[in-house]
């Protein structure tokens, strides 16, 4: 209990952390753009992170190989948000440029709606629609109020769109999370965009020859700070938080980014906060809020236990709307490893994996069936909806549809079992 406290605390240590370095983005941004033409400042920017990375991501660097084309042009979109922005927040406040991306749950709630057939419901609805007024507040406070200094309609809806294109990122992304991990895929993110905009930078030579030479050491400064501290220490840092941290924990960064913005913008930029975008601001903290509680409540994601007298014990007085079937064996002898019984109703596969061995396993993000897994024999270790997960001989697991997980990440002991699914769905990410 004591170490799981440590492990609570050293997680939202990270959180805050991740808050404050992240929430510098846009006023360090803002400095360094002053001096620093956009293009050339975004190839510094991700060129220095890049760097950085580097000898943290070995076993995760980018091949570009002709079959990591989809990720290469997926990359483009989260490309064209941090380019949009360096252009965007040189007209707007930082703390505007700040809340606008807060809306990024809200925008891809709606395009994993459309695009990727997401279940809502009223909750969720209702947080979309409190967090997309207070966003469009924001947006438009050029033309409600002429005391917010320093911010445009031009420059709001720059970074509009902006967070428009890594809200669709995001959702596509997900397609991807079972051929590659969430390290690899922001790495294709990260090398895509300082190549890019080598090239773009180009044009800033042309615009503003020799630009470098009136640059100050203050803006250098600011550069350094947006590149090492909120792109890759920030990132390093999402990674562990990913790895460690519940979804409810993880989220909490949404809230405290915002206040860490706040706080930088007022000391280095002397901005001050309105009315209208304190409004717009609560309606957005609120939107995300309601929505993402309404995510995180969904119910039990997963049932763990061993076989007998808890499975049945569960099934009789548990969750009725977790399972739909009983396990039912009978002799095994003659199954090999893939085997498969497939109907439209369900479908069961026996497998096998050897101590130590590479399982490449990949995961399960978008799967649409409910999931029943039992240990025959050995143990092996996973994760299920971000937290780690062992299972050993005599364990099942049910796992609800659209819950991420992956059961064999690492195989501790020579390991086989039989996975259950219903309904028998293909179109979904259970490769």
């Amino acid at each position: 209990m004591q170490d799981e406290k440590k492990s609570n605390l050293y997680v939202l240590l990270l959180v805050f952390l991740a808050a404050v370095l992240g929430g510098g983005a846009g006023v360090f941004g803002k400095i360094a753009l002053v001096e620093i033409p956009s293009f050339s400042f975004t190839f510094l920017r991700f060129l220095i992170a890049t760097v950085f990375l580097v000898p943290f991501s070995l076993k995760h660097l980018p091949t570009f190989s002709k079959k990591d084309s989809k990720i290469i042009l997926l990359s483009l979109l989260a490309s064209i948000n941090v380019i949009l922005f360096s252009f965007g927040i040189k007209y707007t406040t930082a703390n505007i440029g700040q809340m606008i991306y807060t809306a990024v749950p809200i925008v891809t709630a709606v395009f994993s709606f459309y695009l990727l057939k997401e279940r809502s419901n009223v909750r969720k609805i209702t947080g979309i629609l409190i967090g997309f007024a207070g966003a469009m507040l924001i947006v438009l406070l050029p033309l409600l109020s002429s005391s917010m200094a320093g911010s445009t309609l031009g420059g709001n809806l720059i970074i509009f769109v902006a967070m428009l294109s890594i809200s669709l990122y995001w959702v596509l992304s997900k397609r991807l999370q079972s051929d590659y991990t969430p390290m690899q895929i922001n790495n294709y993110f990260i090398f895509t965009t300082a190549f890019l905009t080598c090239f773009l930078s180009i044009y800033d030579l042309f615009k503003h020859p020799y630009w470098w030479q009136g640059v100050s050491l203050k803006a250098y400064f600011a550069l350094a700070f947006v590149a090492v501290f909120a792109t890759a220490i920030c990132y390093l840092i999402s990674q562990i938080i990913i790895k460690k941290a519940n979804p409810v924990i993880a989220s909490m960064i949404l809230y405290v980014q915002p206040f860490t913005t706040f706080i930088w913008a007022y000391y280095f930029l002397s901005e001050k906060l309105t009315t209208l975008f304190l409004v717009g601001a609560v309606l957005s903290l609120i939107g995300v809020g309601i929505y993402n509680f309404s995510v995180k409540q969904g119910g039990l994601k997963y049932k763990k236990g061993k076989t007998g007298k808890d499975l049945v014990e569960f099934i009789e007085n548990g969750q009725p709307d977790l399972i739909d079937s009983v396990w039912l064996f009978g002799n095994i002898d003659g199954l090999k490893n893939g085997d498969l019984e497939k109907t439209n109703n369900f479908e069961m596969k026996y497998w096998a994996f050897t101590k130590n061995s590479n399982p490449s396993h990949k995961s399960k993000v978008l799967n649409k069936s409910t999931e029943r897994t039992l240990i025959i024999r050995g143990k092996i270790e996973g994760n299920i909806a971000g937290e780690p997960i062992t299972l050993e001989t005599g364990d099942y697991v049910i796992i609800r549809p659209e819950t991420p997980n992956n059961l064999v990440e690492k195989v501790i002991e020579n390991t086989m079992g039989i996975t259950i699914k219903s309904p028998s769905i293909r179109d979904d990410t259970c490769r």
